[in-house]
């Protein structure tokens, strides 16, 4: 993901025995995003989650704007909005950002 341009990426180690402490969890999510915001100055009115399933439902709890793609029914009674496509759950996120506060 880093050579296709993005800045910053976490994920899981993946390893040969898997090592239970390498894998993040969805409580991880809301701390590697505060984490990440924190550093960029940035509230939480800035920041949009995208999510699919019901691991991101604590990081949705968390942030002001989010949007469901193609979601579970659990994640996306959570979401602001839900989309069926990248693109289109893409420009619900901007939209997001874009009205007044």
């Amino acid at each position: 993901m880093l050579d296709r341009g993005l800045d910053v990426v976490h994920g899981s180690v993946w390893s040969d025995p898997i090592d239970p402490t390498a894998i993040l969890t969805p409580g991880d999510k809301v701390r590697l995003a505060d984490a990440e915001r924190a550093a960029r100055g940035l509230p939480l009115s800035a920041c949009v989650a995208y999510g699919d399933s019901g691991s991101d439902v604590p990081l949705f709890a968390h942030l002001t704007h989010t949007v469901a793609v193609n979601a579970s029914p659990g994640l996306a009674a959570a979401a602001d909005y839900r989309g069926n496509d990248l693109r289109e759950a893409y420009a619900l996120g901007r939209a997001l950002l874009d009205r007044p506060s």
